[in-house]
């Protein structure tokens, strides 16, 4: 599905989710730095978006 390099969205997120990505995402980059989708909050939303739709197709 994301065969671009990158298209840029904006998302509104409320400060609280934010910090709960953000944290997420840390936590687990740092128990599994070699899986992809915890590099950043940006490819966590990714990768969790796609996830998501797959369900719904």
């Amino acid at each position: 599905m994301s065969e671009k390099k990158t298209a840029q969205q904006s998302i509104s997120l409320s400060p609280a989710l934010k910090d709960w990505l953000q944290t997420y995402v840390n936590v687990n980059h740092r128990e599994k730095p070699k899986d992809k989708k915890f590099k950043s909050i940006s490819a966590f939303v990714t990768y969790t978006l796609e996830e998501a739709l797959k369900l719904v197709e």
